[in-house]
């Protein structure tokens, strides 16, 4: 566990990574977890309202904003928001960071959600999804679901591409997971949000590769935002805590949970909620409005934004499962024994001694490849043995922290053009402080 942000103006802990490990038993215990390379550790500035996400080996954090609360090296002063993907390398206990400057121009983004898919490219996906465009101190536009930013966490490569389909609208502060599908699908399910004027508590789908959108039917009589979502068994999501209440009401503390214990189950398959947990629960089928999507045969008119797009998810889908390339061909019968016949058969006779002359041929031609073999075997004794271990393919190595400072504030590191660019809504505050 890494980040976050204190409340009620309290000053935030020292910097540290926790883990938890849990005892099997509905319990467990935290530990800190010592950084492998602590000069780097210590250079981090630690954030909130970013976007997150795990794949089996790494976690993933994605832009977010920095102040008091979430830093002691900002005393005061901000919000300000800031760029990069910063990534922890489970096995390694390495700190990175990369750009993430295709986000808006800026590469920053606010109240964003991040899902990692493993099923596609040659390494995985990052997908990243809603959130806000910011400047260092001035949220901008919304960032709209018609578009979905990709991220090779590898490679270091940016991609996109466009969706269809009834999605979400603007907001902040979301939940998602995501899933396999039983047909080279991969299904993402968004929760909730905001877009600081109503909270939401709908369930939005997205599944690649078709990469269309669909809405749950069924939806939460209250709007939640900043909660947290795991899946659960085969196919729950399990919602934990949130607000309920919308920000401009100023009371969205002081509310009372209609969610019993803050924890809401939903039925990924069915798309509804539920009041209690199923623990023998059936496995994960993509729902009925995914299933039914691919069966009409609507992948292929996915428009994709380029051939290298394309290649990240080029295997087919079906919607009952992989289909035999070809139909094997039927055994041809065998020729009926001839009958009636009682005379002795002159070409029968001829076919034997033919048959006899080519199993001699055979036997002897066997048996001088065993003599070769030998020779071959013997002379091979003087050299040395050629080693049958694999060849492993190594992954370029993490590139170290580098904190971007420019007076104090945290500089984007690449240009580009923001296409939904709207009036900044600018805060009030500059930067006092900077960490060495």
């Amino acid at each position: 566990m890494w980040g976050g942000d204190t409340s009620w103006s309290a000053p935030p802990p020292e910097d540290d990574l926790w883990q938890f490990s849990a005892d099997g038993s509905g319990g467990g215990s935290w530990v800190k977890q010592a950084p492998a390379s602590p000069s780097s550790f210590s250079k981090l500035l630690r954030v909130t309202w970013g976007a997150s996400t795990a794949s089996n080996d790494a976690g993933f954090y994605l832009g977010g904003q920095l102040g008091p609360g979430t830093d002691s090296a900002i005393p005061e002063g901000g919000p300000w928001s800031v760029s990069g993907i910063v990534s922890f390398n489970i096995t390694t206990g390495v700190w990175a960071n990369s750009t993430s400057a295709p986000l808006g121009g800026t590469g920053r983004n606010v109240g964003g959600a991040l899902q990692f898919i493993p099923s596609f490219g040659p390494n995985g996906l990052l997908l990243f999804m809603g959130g806000r465009f910011a400047s260092s101190s001035a949220l901008l536009s919304f960032v709209d679901f018609d578009v979905i930013n990709m991220y090779d966490p590898v490679a270091k490569s940016w991609y996109a591409q466009d969706a269809t389909g009834e999605m979400p609208s603007p907001r902040v502060n979301s939940c998602t997971v995501g899933v396999q599908g039983p047909n080279k699908t991969y299904e993402i399910f968004l929760y909730g949000g905001n877009d600081e004027k109503v909270a939401y508590g709908d369930v939005y789908v997205l599944s690649v590769p078709g990469f269309f959108w669909s809405k749950a039917n069924h939806t939460q009589s209250s709007g939640r935002w900043s909660h947290t979502c795991a899946v659960a068994g085969k196919r729950q999501m399990i919602s934990v805590g949130g607000l309920n209440q919308s920000l401009e009401t100023n009371t969205w503390y002081a509310g009372v949970d209609q969610i019993t214990r803050g924890i809401g189950v939903f039925d990924l398959t069915a798309l509804e909620w539920s009041d209690k947990y199923d623990a023998n629960a059936d496995g994960y089928q993509s729902p009925d409005i995914v299933k039914n999507w691919y069966a009409s045969g609507k992948q292929s008119t996915v428009q994709w934004a380029s051939d290298e797009v394309r290649a990240l998810f080029n295997h087919s889908t079906g919607s009952q499962g992989a289909k035999p390339s070809s139909t094997p061909a039927a055994p041809t019968p065998a020729a009926p024994a001839p009958t009636g016949s009682h005379h002795t058969n002159s070409g029968a006779i001829a076919g034997g001694v033919v048959g006899g002359v080519i199993l001699l041929l055979c036997i002897g031609a066997l048996i001088w490849l065993l003599q070769r073999q030998r020779r071959r075997k013997h002379s091979s004794l003087d050299q040395p043995p050629k080693s049958t271990a694999p060849v492993l393919a190594s992954k370029p190595e993490m590139e170290s922290w580098e904190r971007n400072m420019l007076d104090g504030v945290p500089r984007s590191e690449l240009d580009a053009v923001d296409r939904r660019r709207l009036g900044p809504y600018e805060l009030q505050h500059s930067p006092s402080a900077r960490r060495s």
